[in-house]
């Protein structure tokens, strides 16, 4: 597989060098263009199955009192339970409300798939938080919020995991993650357990966002005058990622 990887590369490489040189021959001139494909990760409207969670409020910043629709406790198929629940299409979809909350259970789980704008380098960001993350009495430490991540809902892998405990950075129970992949699509699980079915003391999981992970353009390489752009990092990001 390194030898295949390697080979690849080395393709790659020398068909830039071949058509740099065209270019210049050529005596064209490079246009820059800045595009850049970022958004929200709606994770309720995107939801395939869930079980024991109810929609939340997208941010903590908004009033955490507002009225929210409380959902059916058993595991089903998005199609399932757009037909059950007679949820609409500006329910599902209303932006004020795509983060979710674990709900009268003791475990619960959503997860979800959807396709990116294009094959890139993104940073997925999420915020996992509580009810009450400014409460003086969070509950159990030993119970967590399990994020696991991947191209797909057949090959995930475990990326977070949010203890029951004050960040020390937030001064709360507000956890911030980020985590870097190379996909044109993104899958999502979120594992709750919790000591308690006490609604009070459990996870809430905020919309999450996604951008293309930032690579300076170029690169002075330590101890030498030779530079790196980021077209050839961008190449090695994909060869150590197969």
């Amino acid at each position: 597989a390194t030898r295949v990887k390697k080979s690849r590369f080395e393709d790659v490489r020398h068909d830039l060098v071949q058509a740099i040189r065209l270019f210049w021959a050529k005596g064209s001139k490079l246009r820059k263009i800045n595009l850049r494909h970022e958004g929200s990760l709606d994770w309720w409207a995107r939801r395939t199955k869930t079980l024991n969670v109810i929609q939340w409020v997208s941010s903590d910043m908004q009033d955490p009192d507002e009225q929210v629709e409380s959902r059916p406790s058993t595991a089903m198929t998005a199609e399932e339970r757009l037909l059950m629940e007679d949820e609409t299409k500006e329910q599902r979809w209303n932006p004020r409300m795509q983060g979710f909350a674990h709900h009268t259970a003791r475990t619960g789980y959503l997860e979800g798939e959807m396709a990116l704008p294009r094959h890139d380098a993104y940073t997925i960001e999420f915020t996992i938080t509580k009810r009450n993350p400014m409460a003086s009495d969070l509950g159990d430490p030993t119970d967590r919020c399990t994020v696991k991540l991947g191209p797909n809902l057949r090959n995930l892998q475990e990326v977070a995991v949010a203890k029951n405990i004050v960040d020390e950075y937030a001064g709360c129970a507000r956890y911030e993650f980020t985590h870097g992949m190379r996909t044109d699509t993104l899958a999502w699980r979120f594992e709750f357990m919790s000591s308690t079915e006490a609604v009070e003391s459990h996870f809430v999981v905020e919309q999450g966002a996604y951008a293309p992970r930032d690579i300076p353009d170029l690169e002075v390489t330590d101890g030498s005058n030779r530079v790196i752009s980021s077209y050839v990092k961008q190449l090695r990001l994909e060869m150590n990622s197969g």
